[in-house]
């Protein structure tokens, strides 16, 4: 028992000084990736716009 708590302690510590939070970062990797998608459509739609106004319209 006394291990773990030394254990946690330094797990604690490390965290305190890199500032990182796992789930923080996990959660705006998630935000990222949904922002990423919706412009990948947005560009697929205007390039399929732009494929009719040049290509098809002739």
């Amino acid at each position: 028992k006394n291990l773990s708590m030394i254990v946690e302690n330094l797990e604690n510590l490390r965290k305190s000084i890199s500032g990182v939070s796992i789930d923080e970062e996990l959660v705006n990797l998630v935000k990222f990736q949904h922002g990423y998608a919706a412009a990948a459509r947005f560009i697929t739609e205007v390039n399929k716009m732009l494929d009719l106004l040049i290509n098809r319209m002739i």
